[in-house]
């Protein structure tokens, strides 16, 4: 090696820190160039030789602006921090990398590492997150992107060997079968503060796709020193969304748990589903969930998430574990979908939620009646598929106000089935004819009470004019119409006089001031 005029034979280097060196050039037998080796100095550019293997934190602060590693280089530790490399290449050989406060816009990695390497990213984008690409493994004889980056935003294209400290808000995988994907140690970075976080939102878009917990058995410290499980729980709190879009999906047992900031998770799944017990356990800020065809929902499948006001159960779904929605203090409204198929529920699953709305879109199978003396329901919708209902399904909702039936013909009934249900409070409400309600045991009961429009009411008249709905009002008041199912289809204040609204033929319920009407639109 010659260095300011002087020639050394060496396998290492090392003790040139801060002596305002501006050239150097290193002889074929160098193998390794040690911690701060040329540190502190004034190097513009700089020659490896062939033979090189390791280079260990050797030349921050310095003024290099590009630099070719060596073929033969198997292990980088933050060699080029405090410099102005923009863009810069690695080895396929390269068993350990770990790049650290490098103001890059281009990094590429010649070959996914080996199982027992890893890749440390840290600061590489500069403080305004800069980097735009960063290419992984050669595909033939051109390089495969897998990952790529523009702002915020990372993009992995397939499972990658090794932890990746990222610096990006948006983790997004894509490829083809996605077999394991652990959101553990692969994707933790430093925030500005120092601290340990996750990506804030998850994309997965593949073929088949797996997902397993980070709570298992290998964290217990192994990817970061001195963590722990409960450090690892903690930054679980930085996931706010998640969103898989694939054909096959398998989530195993608490895939998602303990996400508690999770507040949206979206599950799009062309073929099949498969579904772990507690897979959403303790996700307090889940509000919403879209889930695709599944076989059902499994024991904790969203136990605790205290956030979550809304759920449709899919078609596919044949069962409703017990213990699914154990802790859902927020579920007011579930939406069981359409199907031929009858749903059977566990005992006691809905005895803790205050349900208020559900729309049953098929028959129900359970060791009990779920909705047996459930005083909160407020508003049931039958769908025109439910042809019987049985004894004491829904016996003592005593503040049932409102049932939806959509099909004209009355689906039969047991003389409990509404046992404790208000007949003058409870309206019911038909799409179509509701002449065979009128006169089927059990359902004609709720229509002694109900005003059927065609008359002159003392604050208002209802009544069609040509295919418009009028409404004649002595005064200024708010008026609400809505559709047979619920559906609201006008809400405004209108004035003394006729109104007039362009509505199609059916039934419309009516609210106007303090009363409630129900009234039959016929185009004349």
């Amino acid at each position: 090696m010659v260095c300011e005029g002087k020639e050394y034979t060496v396998t290492e280097v090392e003790g040139f820190e801060g002596r305002r060196i501006e050239t150097v050039s290193f002889p074929s037998s160098l193998r390794k160039i040690n911690s701060n080796a040329f540190s502190n100095n004034n190097l513009t550019s700089v020659s490896f030789p062939e033979g090189l293997k390791e280079i260990i934190g050797a030349f921050s602060n310095n003024r290099l602006t590009e630099v070719q590693l060596p073929e033969s280089l198997e292990y980088l530790y933050n060699p080029f921090s405090g410099n102005d490399i923009k863009s810069i290449t690695i080895p396929e050989n390269v068993k350990y990398c770990y790049l650290h406060e490098m103001d890059l816009s281009y990094l590429c990695i010649k070959s996914t590492p080996p199982d027992d390497s890893s890749l440390y990213l840290s600061g590489i984008g500069g403080e305004d997150n800069k980097i735009e690409e960063i290419v992984l493994g050669p595909s033939d004889d051109e390089f495969d992107k897998l990952i790529e980056v523009e702002c915020d935003r990372l993009t992995i294209k397939r499972p990658f060997s090794g932890s990746i400290h990222g610096i990006h808000d948006q983790l997004l995988y894509e490829g083809d079968d996605i077999a394991v994907l652990p959101f553990g140690g692969y994707h933790i970075y430093w925030n500005d503060k120092g601290m340990r976080k996750f990506p804030e939102e998850i994309i997965v878009r593949g073929n088949r796709v797996e997902i397993s917990p980070i709570i298992n058995g290998t964290i217990d410290g192994t990817f970061i020193a001195n963590s722990s499980p409960t450090e690892w729980l903690g930054m679980l709190d930085d996931v706010k969304k998640i969103d898989i879009q694939c054909a096959d999906l398998k989530l195993e047992s608490h895939a998602f748990a303990n996400m508690k900031s999770l507040g949206s998770l979206n599950l799009d799944v062309s073929s099949t589903c498969e579904l772990g017990s507690g897979m959403l356990y303790n996700c307090n800020e889940l509000r919403n969930i879209r889930l695709p065809s599944i076989d059902g929902l499994p024991i904790g499948a969203l136990q605790n998430c205290k956030s979550l006001q809304e759920l449709s159960v899919p078609a596919s779904a044949r069962f409703i574990n017990s213990l699914a929605l154990r802790g859902c203090d927020a579920l007011h409204k579930i939406e069981i979908e359409p199907s031929a198929e009858p749903l059977v529920v566990g005992v006691g699953t809905f005895e803790e939620i205050k349900l208020q709305e559900l729309t049953l879109g098929r028959e129900v199978v359970s060791g009990d009646m779920p909705f047996y003396g459930l005083k909160s329901l407020a508003k049931l919708t039958i769908a025109a598929n439910v042809t019987e209902l049985p004894d004491y399904a829904f016996a003592d909702c005593s503040n049932l106000k409102e049932i939806y039936c959509e099909s004209s013909i009355a689906p039969k009934i047991k003389p409990n089935t509404f046992r404790g249900v208000s007949r003058e409070k409870c309206k019911v409400y038909v799409t179509g004819d509701d002449g065979d309600y009128r006169i089927s045991d059990g359902w004609k009961e709720f229509f002694a009470s109900v005003e059927d429009i065609h008359m002159q009411d003392e604050a208002i008249s209802i009544y069609s004019s040509g295919d418009r709905l009028c409404v004649k009002s002595e005064k200024d008041i708010i008026l609400a119409i809505y559709t047979s199912q619920g559906i609201e289809a006008i809400r405004q204040q209108i004035h003394q006089g006729e109104n007039s609204f362009d509505l199609a033929e059916g039934y419309y319920i009516i609210v106007a001031g303090n009363k409630t009407y129900k009234y039959r639109h016929s185009a004349e």
